[in-house]
C-alpha cells in the first residue's frame, strides 16, 4: 500500500484529504507542522508529500527545501495544495522541488488524479533506484563506507585505517543515529557491530530491509561471537559477510576493500553487457534532424547520461499541409529487467504517433495525444509503462503552433522584443494513467523571434561541483541577458553552453533541449 504525508495546519483540510485518499487505498499520515512531517518522514517510507505553503514556525517553501538537501528524498514526488495560486509562488515551488501545484478549494478527482501520476512516476527512482544504481557504478568518486558501533575506540581505529585507503569513513556509536546517517550520507557499505545495548545489529538491518533504496546497500556484520549458530543467523539477513571483532585490522581493511570493488565490479558488468546489447542493435532514442520550415527554425540536443541507454527521447514527424510535430519525452516504467527495454517503448509511443497521425485529417497537438494516450492505456503489454511527453505542431503555413504536454515540465515562452517569460504548463496526467482523458491543446501565439525552449529535468536537476541545483532560474536569467541583435538560436547555445560549463560537463541524468524561434 503507498504512503501519502498530508502536512497541513488546518484539521479540516488533512482529514478532507486522508478521506479521499484512503477511500481509493493510500494509507495516509497527517501533520500539522513540517517538524511533525519530517519525524514522520524518518519513521516511514513516504511515496508522496501534499503540503500547504502557508504554515506557522517552518513554510512549505522551506520544508521543500529541507526535504530536496537530503539525498534520499531527491526523488520524493511533492505537491503543493494551497490557495496562493500566483505565477510568482508557482515560479518559487517549482524552482526549490516541488512537482506540482493544486489549489483550495480543490477538486477531488485532481487530487487524486494528481497523486497517483507522481506516485507512478517516480516509481523507477524509489523501487529500483536505476539511474542512482548506474550513477553509482562508473562514477569515479571516493567510496563511502558507515560503521556503526558503540566502541568508539575500535570506530577511530578503523576509521583510520580506511581512510589510509582512500574511502570516506563515517561512524556512529548509536545506532539510533546512524539510522539516520545512513539515509543521508548513501554509504556504498554499512558495517554493524552485533551486539549493542540499545539497538543491536539485527534490529538495525531489519529496519533497514524496510526501505526499498536502504536495504540495497551492502551490509557487513561486525562479531565477536563465535557460535555458529549466530554466524548462520547473520546470514539470514541478506549480509554480505560478517567479520570477527578478533581478525587483525590489516585483515579487516583487506576484506571491506574486497566487498567493495566486488560489489562495483558485477553492477558495471551487467552494466557493459547492457550497453553492448543497445549498441549491437544500433539503438536510438533520438532523431536530432529537424526538418526545414519557412517560419521556424528548430535546433535540439539529447545527451544520454555516460552514454548509458536512457529514457530521454527526441522525435521530428513530418505532417501533411506543411506541419511538423515534435516529441519529447521521458519514458518511465514498472520492474524493468533493464533499460534496454526502454527502447521498445520509446519504438511503440513513435510507432502510435504515426498511426494515429495516418488516420487524423486535424493535427493539433491535444488531439494527437488523446488518442496515443487511450492506444497506450489499452495495450496490456505496456499497461504498466508511463511516460511523461510534450507534443507540439507546428504549422507553417499558418505560422502557430500548438502544444499539448503528460506530466512533463512547463516550457517557457520567450518574447524576444519585450524579453519577457511565460511558463506554458499542462496540468493532465502521464500517458497510460487513465484511460478516458482528454489532453488540453493549447495554442502558443509568437511574434517573430520568439522562442519556446522545452527541457528535461535533467537540465534543471543536474548540479555542479558545489551541489548547487542547475535550476529554471538560472535558464531565466539567461533569457534576461540575451543580446537581440544576436542570431536566433543564440538562445539554444547560451542555454547549451552555459550548462555545461555550470555541470563541468557531468551531467546527473539523460539530458533533452529543444528550442524553437518564430522567423521572419
Amino acid at each position: 500500500m503507498k504512503k501519502i504525508l498530508v502536512v497541513d495546519d488546518d484539521a479540516v483540510i488533512r482529514k478532507l484529504v486522508s478521506f479521499n485518499l484512503e477511500h481509493k487505498s493510500y494509507k495516509v499520515f497527517q501533520a500539522e507542522t513540517a517538524e511533525v512531517a519530517l519525524r514522520l518522514l524518518l519513521d516511514e517510507e513516504i511515496d508522496l508529500v501534499i503540503c500547504d505553503i502557508m504554515m506557522d514556525k517552518m513554510d512549505g517553501f522551506e520544508f521543500c527545501r529541507i526535504i530536496r538537501s537530503k539525498e534520499t528524498y531527491k526523488h520524493l514526488p511533492f505537491i503543493f495544495l494551497s490557495s496562493r495560486e500566483s505565477l510568482a509562488d508557482k515560479s518559487k515551488g517549482y524552482e526549490i522541488g516541488a512537482d506540482d501545484f493544486i489549489t483550495k478549494p480543490f477538486d477531488v478527482e485532481e487530487l487524486i488524479l494528481k497523486s497517483t501520476t507522481l506516485i507512478k512516476r517516480s516509481e523507477v527512482y524509489k523501487n529500483f533506484s536505476i539511474k542512482k544504481s548506474f550513477k553509482n557504478d562508473i562514477e569515479e568518486r571516493t567510496k563511502k563506507i558507515l560503521l556503526i558501533d558503540d566502541d568508539e575506540m575500535f570506530c577511530e581505529i578503523l576509521k583510520g585505517a580506511m581512510e589510509t585507503k582512500g574511502f570516506l569513513f563515517q561512524y556512529s556509536i548509536d545506532p539510533n543515529q546512524g539510522l539516520e546517517i545512513v539515509r543521508d550520507f548513501q554509504p556504498d557499505l554499512i558495517i554493524s557491530d552485533y551486539n549493542m545495548p540499545s539497538l543491536n545489529g539485527k534490529e538495525l538491518r531489519k529496519l533497514l530491509l524496510k526501505h526499498e533504496t536502504l536495504k540495497q546497500i551492502p551490509f557487513l556484520f561486525l562479531t565477536s561471537n563465535l557460535s555458529e549458530k549466530n554466524m548462520l543467523e547473520c546470514f539470514e539477513f541478506d549480509i554480505k559477510d560478517y567479520i570477527l571483532k578478533d581478525t587483525s585490522l590489516a585483515v579487516i581493511a583487506a576484506k571491506i576493500s574486497n566487498i567493495i570493488e566486488t560489489t562495483i565490479k558485477e553492477r558495471n558488468t551487467s552494466l557493459v553487457e547492457l550497453k553492448n546489447v543497445a549498441d549491437s542493435l544500433h539503438l536510438q532514442n533520438s532523431n536530432l534532424e529537424p526538418p526545414e520550415m519557412s517560419n521556424f527554425k528548430i535546433k535540439s540536443w539529447l545527451s544520454p547520461y555516460k552514454s548509458i541507454p536512457g529514457g530521454d527521447f527526441i522525435d521530428f514527424i513530418t505532417l501533411p499541409n506543411n506541419k511538423t510535430a515534435i516529441i519529447m519525452g521521458d519514458i518511465m516504467g514498472k520492474r524493468w529487467g533493464a533499460w534496454f527495454y526502454t527502447f521498445s517503448f520509446i519504438s511503440y509511443i513513435r510507432s502510435t504517433i504515426r498511426v494515429v497521425l495516418n488516420n487524423e485529417k486535424q493535427f493539433s497537438a491535444g488531439e494527437i495525444l488523446t488518442k496515443v494516450n487511450l492506444a497506450l492505456y489499452d495495450d496490456s503489454n505496456v499497461s504498466e509503462i508511463y511516460s511523461s511527453i510534450s507534443i507540439l505542431v507546428l504549422d507553417d503555413a499558418e505560422k502557430i503552433i500548438s502544444y499539448a504536454g503528460a506530466g512533463d515540465l512547463p516550457l517557457i515562452l520567450f518574447r524576444s522584443g519585450s524579453k519577457s517569460i511565460d511558463l506554458i504548463e499542462s496540468s493532465n496526467p502521464l500517458l497510460g494513467v487513465k484511460r478516458s482523458c482528454t489532453y488540453d491543446n493549447i495554442v502558443i501565439p509568437m511574434n517573430d523571434n520568439d522562442s519556446i525552449i522545452l527541457f528535461s529535468d535533467g537540465i534543471t536537476e543536474s548540479r555542479n561541483s558545489e551541489g548547487t541545483q542547475f535550476g529554471t532560474r538560472r535558464i531565466n536569467l539567461l533569457l534576461n541577458n540575451i543580446n537581440e541583435t544576436e542570431k536566433e538560436l543564440t538562445i539554444f547555445e547560451a542555454i547549451k553552453e552555459d550548462f555545461i560549463d555550470f555541470t563541468g560537463n557531468s551531467f546527473e541524468d539523460d539530458v533533452s533541449l529543444c528550442v524553437i524561434t518564430k522567423i521572419n
